[in-house]
Formats: C-alpha cells, sequence, structure tokens
C-alpha cells in the first residue's frame, strides 16, 4: 500500500490494516499497520479526493487524501495534522486577520466554483504552521453540486460577510487566487482545463463530463474578475 496523499484509490482490505482507532475531538482517527495515522471518514465515491487534488491548480492547500475498502465499506483517509494540534473550525474563532480573510475568501470562491454541498464555515478548519501563524484550509469536502442554474451554494449571509463587506466579487478573489491579472487569461484558461482534466481522469474518469460544465462556469467567473471596476 502507498500512501503518497495523491487522491488515488488503494483497494480493498480487512480490518487487520487498522492497527488502532480513537475518537478524538469529534473526529476518528486510524493508525494503520504501516504506521501511518490519518483521520477517517465513511464516503460513497471519490469526489471528496477530487476536489482536494483541484485545490492546488487553484493555488489552495489540500488536505491530502485516498480512499480504501474495508471489508464491504469505503472509507476517505485524510493526513491527519499533527498529535498535539486540534481541528478548529472558523466559526469558533473570536477574531480574523487580513490574511486570513484572503484566504478564507479564497476558499469559499473555489467551492462557488464547483458548487460544493454544505459550504459554511464550518467547512474550514483553522491550523498554525511552525512559526504560529494561522492560515485556513477547506476542511469538509462534500459532493459537486449538479445544479449550475442557480446562483450558487454560499448564502447570502456568507456572501456579505466575506465578500461584500470587503467589497470583493467572488469572480476577482478567483482571479487573484489563479494569479491572472495582467495576463492573456484566453491562453490561461486553457492550461486550467487541462489540469482540471487531467485530475478527473486520473481521480473520477467515470465524471469527466463535468470537466466541460465546470470550465464553463470558470472561463464566465473569469471574464467577470477581470472586467475594470
Amino acid at each position: 500500500m502507498d500512501i503518497t496523499w495523491n487522491g488515488s484509490y488503494l483497494g480493498v482490505f480487512d480490518a487487520t490494516i487498522i492497527k488502532q482507532r480513537y475518537y478524538c475531538n469529534g473526529n476518528w482517527f486510524w493508525d494503520l499497520a504501516d504506521g501511518t495515522r490519518c483521520l477517517i471518514r465513511l464516503c460513497k465515491n471519490t469526489q471528496a479526493c477530487l476536489i482536494d487534488e483541484l485545490k492546488p491548480i487553484f493555488g489552495l492547500d489540500k488536505i491530502g487524501t485516498h480512499t480504501i475498502t474495508v471489508g464491504v465499506k469505503l472509507y476517505l483517509l485524510m493526513r491527519s495534522p499533527p498529535p498535539n494540534q486540534k481541528i478548529i473550525h472558523l466559526n469558533e474563532i473570536p477574531f480574523v486577520n487580513e490574511q486570513l480573510v484572503n484566504g478564507v475568501r479564497g476558499i469559499f470562491a473555489f467551492r462557488y466554483l464547483l458548487q460544493a454541498n454544505k459550504t459554511n464555515e464550518k467547512c474550514i478548519a483553522i491550523f498554525a504552521n511552525e512559526n504560529n501563524e494561522i492560515y485556513p484550509l477547506d476542511f469538509d469536502d462534500d459532493i459537486i453540486g449538479k445544479n449550475y442554474k442557480k446562483r450558487g451554494t454560499l448564502s447570502k449571509s456568507l456572501y456579505k460577510k466575506w465578500f461584500e463587506d470587503y467589497k470583493e466579487k467572488i469572480s476577482s478573489t478567483l482571479v487573484s487566487l489563479l494569479n491572472l491579472e495582467g495576463k492573456d487569461h484566453s491562453k490561461e484558461y486553457g492550461d486550467l482545463r487541462k489540469k482540471i482534466e487531467n485530475v478527473f481522469v486520473r481521480i473520477d474518469p467515470e465524471n469527466i463530463s463535468m470537466v466541460n460544465i465546470i470550465t464553463k462556469r470558470l472561463g464566465a467567473m473569469i471574464d467577470e474578475g477581470m472586467k475594470p471596476e
């Protein structure tokens, strides 16, 4: 078993692969037979891995995931935070700074693009790096929404709090994430489409048709975000 946190499916195993199971701060963890510690959830498909692998294309940190079948159940494995680091969600912290605001807006813009379900402040976890600088991480990847005719999965209250109150558009945030300011975005768009397609081919080839839906929406958001104010 090769755990590289690249979103791949690891295969079918029996329960002996799990050395220890424990519950901590609202999450289940496994210690695997090879010494890997991971946070686990039951899942129905590979879409959480797909979403996680798309994040670096948009300049976002990924969690690091795999799917695995143990017995007859499919599980999502997520790279575990350090043992002494509690997972704190955005709605639980009393303050924000500019760096955190920019990171949160980036995550919401990414989820808006994908129409990811259950988008709220609870889906963002706050971590600290080795310099004790806090940063947000999209930590609750759900399925990609199928209805692209609606405005999006971001509630009006979230939109006002994280975008309108800072005089920022979601599309402008996406352009900043992709570092497209001042560039030929028609060429960049083609490169982005290819990268997105490659992730689908590797993780979820059965849903490759969604590349057209996502990239069409991406193109429209880029065009809107590149317009002068």
